[in-house]
């Protein structure tokens, strides 16, 4: 399935957008209500044809996410779920902990994980771990990318009491976020060593996970 979606999207990408250049460079311009050259009709059937290939593109791709939400718990694979990766990345259990590595790797190669496997150590874990800091979630970044987003629309279309109640939104919320004090937590080395080794191969994804209403505390 994966094969196909990317056959028929790549193939309707090289129909609709190679047409675009060609129709660009006989004169056509963008949003037109109708025809007025002829010459331009196949080029634009063919563009049809692409997005026909692009919907089935779309078909397999949500096939695909519905074979693999059905069938995660039959279906799981490891870290390296071909077997032939060959850099650190793949390293890294699956699913992937918020903390990442348990222990900072030591790189021995451009293609590390080649080398562990050359070298048959790719499985052996670490002897001695760590406490991780980690930071706490926040909702500062998204509420600023709304805000962001409010201030550059209401320039954009020059509705200016959004653009200026955004831009004092950006600014009372960084504000906001410089009383914040504790912003870090702690996971202790003996729990960073429970979820390595494998006790809890669904709970790495979500233990310790911290609430993200820090900054609302500061006004409750």
């Amino acid at each position: 399935m994966g094969v196909r979606c990317f056959v028929y999207f790549a193939s309707g990408t090289v129909l609709v957008f190679g047409m675009m250049f060609l129709l660009g460079l006989m004169g056509m311009p963008r949003r037109l209500d109708y025809i007025p050259v002829k010459a331009w009709a196949p080029f634009l059937d063919i563009q049809l044809v692409g997005m026909f290939l692009y919907c089935i593109s779309v078909y397999y791709y949500a096939k695909m996410l519905y074979v693999s939400i059905k069938g995660r718990a039959t279906r799981r694979v490891g870290n390296d779920a071909w077997g032939t990766s060959r850099t650190l990345e793949w390293l890294a259990s699956s699913p992937v902990p918020f903390y990442n590595f348990a222990v900072t790797p030591l790189v021995h190669s451009r293609e590390d994980l080649a080398w562990r496997r050359e070298n048959g150590v790719q499985d052996i874990k670490p002897a001695h771990y760590e406490d991780i800091v980690m930071p706490r979630n926040t909702l500062v970044p998204p509420l600023l990318g709304a805000l962001a987003f409010g201030f550059g629309f209401g320039l954009t279309w020059r509705i200016w009491w959004m653009a200026g109640l955004s831009l004092l939104g950006i600014f009372g919320l960084v504000i906001l976020r410089s009383f914040v004090e504790d912003t870090h937590y702690t996971i202790p080395a003996a729990e960073v060593e429970r979820m390595d080794r494998g006790t809890s191969p669904y709970g790495i994804v979500t233990d310790h996970i911290s609430s993200p209403i820090t900054e609302l505390e500061l006004v409750s």
